[in-house]
């Protein structure tokens, strides 16, 4: 089924994508007309800027499949304390496993934006996603990051699907959690998304950054019961906070 996928990522940027899993047994979409416009990714240039060249504009990502089979999104990562303009065109599924990973910009890029060449290609991935999967577009909800009560925020709700959550550096994290309709909360997720990030810091590296992580965001397809999460991690101004990260989790 994503035959045709494959070989565009193998040939994408000059380099050859890894191998990847299809999507699992039962959530394996037909070929369908698509019920709306496909999803974008343009960039737009701005000579004004004495720091960045330009900016992203993103419509109709993320995005799941119809039947739920996969989810699309353009990965804007936060570059630490720069928040160079920067992208990954990325395809989830189900069980969270990569299937694509299509680099768009590099923060580090000697470069005033995007190739034509890798935005045609993206343009081109994005139609033939579309024309597979019908791909509806998935509102994010943003998490506060502190709750009313000024502490950490660990749980939120969107509609009828409730998640709690504990923190990386809290000495026994409590595993997220899922309630849908005011049902009893079950596990959901994998407790290893939100171990944060320790690294060598230093020159010499005799110390260490620790990031702790916490849920930014969050986007539920209640129907094909599912939801896209972005896990992002604190950081300060000498241990800058390392990209969120994305994963897809199912109930």
């Amino acid at each position: 089924m994503l035959g045709s996928l494959l070989a565009l990522a193998a040939s994408g940027c000059g380099a050859r994508a890894p191998a990847a899993p299809t999507p699992p047994a039962g959530h394996r979409a037909p070929v369908v007309a698509p019920s709306s416009p496909a999803p974008t990714v343009s960039w737009r240039a701005d000579e004004t800027d004495d720091y960045f060249p330009g900016r992203f504009e993103v419509h109709g990502l993320p995005a799941v499949a119809r039947d739920g089979s996969v989810v699309v999104l353009a990965d804007q990562g936060e570059d630490g304390a720069r928040g160079a303009p920067n992208m990954v065109l990325r395809v989830r599924d189900r069980d969270d496993h990569a299937l694509l990973d299509l680099p768009v910009f590099d923060p580090d890029a000697d470069a005033p934006g995007p190739s034509d060449d890798v935005m045609a290609e993206v343009k081109e991935r994005l139609v033939e996603l579309h024309a597979r999967y019908d791909l509806r577009a998935l509102d994010l909800v943003e998490v506060p990051r502190w709750g009313e009560d000024g502490d950490v925020a660990r749980a939120v709700t969107v509609g009828e699907v409730a998640l709690r959550w504990g923190m990386s550096d809290e000495p026994a994290p409590a595993p997220m959690t899922i309630s849908v309709a005011g049902a009893a909360p079950r596990p959901v997720g994998n407790p290893a998304w939100f171990a944060g990030h320790a690294r060598p810091w230093g020159d010499p590296p005799t110390d260490t950054c620790e990031n702790s992580a916490f849920l930014s965001g969050v986007a539920v397809a209640p129907t094909p019961r599912l939801a896209l999460i972005r896990v992002s991690f604190t950081g300060t101004d000498m241990c800058w906070e390392p990209d969120s990260e994305w994963h897809v989790m199912t109930w």
